[in-house]
């Protein structure tokens, strides 16, 4: 992944760095809420459905990097601290508090978002429909409705 500037002042190499270590980490934890709340779903309601054969036993896969990039640089735009230590300072670096922080983030974003059912579906869809037609548009409707939802100016 290259995380790249993405709205006027977006400029956090070190932010970055964190952020795109740790994606493939973050993109599992986008991908497993999702699938726990849809798997609870059609068993509460006893039946099986042809996305649901898709992913049953899936753990990997290539898809929802866009959803990352653009969480993150939501999370850029509203908490980056621009090279400062938040107050009062802890006993941990910059870096530390920004990896934290970020993960934190991340998870409690990921779970928000799979409880939406529009967001849950794309995201479900994109990986279980991956490389089709069907799983690239669910992927760049994902992509639609998360930029709507950060609303960052100047987004590219």
């Amino acid at each position: 992944m290259i995380v790249g500037k993405r709205f006027p002042g977006d400029e956090n190499p070190i932010l970055m760095g964190i952020q795109r270590d740790r994606s493939g980490q973050m993109i599992v934890h986008l991908f497993g809420f999702a699938k726990t709340r849809y798997f609870r779903a059609i068993q509460f309601v006893g039946v099986d459905t042809e996305l649901a054969k898709k992913l049953r036993g899936k753990d990997s896969f290539d898809h929802l990097q866009e959803a990352h990039d653009i969480i993150a640089a939501n999370f850029r735009f509203r908490f980056d601290p621009g090279g400062q230590m938040i107050l009062p300072f802890e006993d941990t670096s910059y870096e530390e508090y920004l990896k934290i922080s970020w993960i934190k983030f991340f998870i409690e974003e990921a779970k928000e978002l799979a409880e939406y059912d529009i967001t849950a579906k794309m995201i479900l869809t994109a990986v279980g429909y991956e490389n089709t037609e069907i799983g690239l548009q669910a992927e760049k409707n994902l992509g639609i409705i998360l930029q709507e939802r950060y609303e960052i100016p100047g987004f590219e």
